[in-house]
């Protein structure tokens, strides 16, 4: 394109929203694309034949992610996810941009020299990715025994170099990386003691880079010997599965770690977080977030308690889903003044246990602003005990006037009461009514009572919405009266529409709820068709005087089951 088009001179503000607007209503610019989605990129790629100002907006906006495969030999094939097949061989001009790098690459590559090798040719030579903050390691391991061989017949301290000298190179291409994600894809089989060995000082050296360490892609630190007396100063660790060494290495960073998540099979492998093996208990100072995942514990399994042991007292974000890992409430001991987020997904007698024991009270978590429970399953009467469990656990922390989010419990004529202590001081923004089936009253009344309530969603399995006994028309007027004096923050509303409500008494009370609501924009009627109510929309706007003057702001509430 020739140098003096007036294409060129367009501000870099203006060249981003062309982007964002051609490319797809979809696809944010500067956010997430799903991993394999390469439709909507396939419009970006005439953008990079425009001019340098469109090719920047692009690459700054999506090359965030590169993949780099080496398996042996001269080639390395590089990579942006999700950029389509025809556009694989990435432009090295915008390796700089890259965020998190995946390298791909032969496990005994690595131990050979190879793979550092291939890391000093152009275009990796210096520092190609200075802001990359991830790396992610692939390394495959086939034919063991070959595996074996191979390195039986190097040198010790030759193998060691090379490891070094790789794992070196990685530092000086991502200078700030500070997560490292790595995963062994081998053959099945139990591998050498010599591959046991060499494949974790490697891994060792590679943890030793950073912060925050990922275990999800592996499947287990059997397959390592890790020295891991080498890996200090960790503040994040995220693992799929629990052995003795992942309890070790938590205990080990006790000092300096803010985030722990990963899953039990027992009961008692919680206790190798917790407790040392001289039996004293280990305190996380600066631990912030604790997300579990527990397996089914058989229910005559005794489950460890930990009296008087305070082991997480900053802690400000709990999840727990499945089985509670205790039999007492240690996880909750001493953090009562931090608590921010609470997610249970256990038990109802769990609930009950930790009602009983009275570690939630109106005054004990003056900070807790979420707090989101098991949503059930299915009509049972094991659900209609979890709906109970999980009201009077809920209703047991209220009045609280920093609730911000409470999810899956039923409604009852006193819930806005008991969750905030007046309607001037709370704080809930969202809410969602398991099971619930709300009348237009009860709506009303909630956000009278609930005056920064955004987002509702009552009802399920055709649970939802009844229409109001009053002649619609009486109840048009009295929500033309209530106009500008409540649910002034309301934007949403999710519910199940019963079968006996007609497509257009429902539709018709949306309307007069948005009319009453200035902010209202968003109506997900989950199980119904988007288009047929968008239709029933419009005519009554057409249709009913009182609607006309509104008909502006009511054609732009957006109808969505996915919300």
């Amino acid at each position: 394109m020739s140098t003096l088009s007036p294409i060129q001179l367009l501000p870099h503000h203006i060249v981003q929203l062309i982007v964002k607007y051609l490319a797809s209503s979809n696809l944010p610019l500067f956010g997430g694309v799903p991993e394999g989605d390469t439709k909507h990129m396939e419009l970006l790629l005439p953008f990079l034949r425009v001019c340098h100002n469109f090719r920047s907006v692009v690459y700054s906006g999506y090359c965030k992610n590169l993949e780099l495969e080496f398996y042996g030999g001269d080639r390395v094939l590089t990579s942006w996810r999700p950029w389509p097949c025809r556009y694989r061989e990435s432009d090295h001009a915008a390796y700089h941009l890259a965020r998190e790098v995946h390298v791909k690459v032969d496990s005994l590559a690595v131990f050979n020299g190879q793979a550092h090798g291939f890391l000093l040719r152009a275009p990796f030579n210096d520092c190609p990715f200075p802001l990359a903050r991830t790396l992610r390691f692939s390394f495959s391991l086939w034919q063991l025994d070959y595996a074996k061989r191979v390195l039986d017949a190097l040198d010790p301290a030759e193998l060691r170099a090379n490891i070094s000298a790789f794992v070196g190179r990685v530092k000086q291409m991502a200078p700030k990386v500070n997560e490292i994600r790595q995963e062994l894809v081998m053959q099945l089989g139990h591998p050498p003691d010599i591959v046991k060995k060499y494949f974790g000082s490697l891994v060792t050296q590679l943890y030793q880079l950073a912060s925050r360490v990922d275990l999800r892609y592996y499947q287990s630190l059997a397959h390592m010997e890790l020295q891991l007396h080498e890996i200090r100063d960790l503040v994040h660790i995220n693992s799929r599965n629990y052995d003795e060494k992942l309890g070790y290495l938590a205990r080990l960073n006790a000092s300096t770690l803010q985030y722990l998540t990963t899953t039990f099979n027992r009961g008692e492998d919680f206790a190798g977080v917790i407790r040392n093996e001289s039996g004293d208990y280990v305190q996380y100072p600066h631990l912030h977030t604790l997300k579990l995942i527990t397996c089914v514990i058989p229910v005559d399994m005794r489950l460890p308690i930990f009296p008087g042991a305070v082991p997480f007292p900053t802690l400000r974000h709990i999840a727990l889903d499945g089985e509670y890992p205790l039999g007492d409430e240690t996880i909750f001991r001493g953090n009562a003044a931090t608590l921010e987020f609470l997610s249970l997904m256990i038990p109802p007698e769990k609930l009950v246990l930790l009602r009983e024991r009275r570690v939630f009270s109106p005054t004990s978590h003056p900070k807790l602003r979420y707090v989101r429970i098991l949503q059930p399953a299915d009509d049972t009467q094991d659900d209609i005990d979890m709906l109970v469990a999980n009201k009077d656990f809920v209703l047991g922390i209220g009045p609280n006037a920093a609730l911000r989010e409470v999810t899956n419990i039923p409604f009852c004529t006193d819930l806005p009461r008991m969750l905030s202590p007046n309607r001037d001081r709370s704080c809930l923004q969202y809410l969602l009514l398991y099971g619930t089936s709300l009348d237009l009253s009860q709506v009303i009344m909630l956000l009278d009572e609930i005056p920064l309530l955004t987002d509702l969603h009552c009802g399920s399995r055709g649970l939802g919405l009844h229409i109001a006994e009053q002649p619609l028309e009486d109840f048009a007027n009295f929500m033309s009266s209530k106009q500008g004096k409540f649910g002034k923050r309301f934007r949403c509303w999710h519910f199940d529409c019963l079968v006996a409500c007609s497509e257009r008494e429902v539709t018709l009370c949306v309307l007069y709820l948005a009319l009453a609501c200035p902010n209202f924009n968003h109506i997900a009627p989950n199980g119904n068709n988007d288009d047929s109510f968008k239709q029933e929309m419009d005519l009554l706007i057409d249709s009913e005087d009182l609607l006309k003057p509104y008909a502006l702001r009511l054609r732009r509430i957006a109808f969505s089951s996915d919300i």
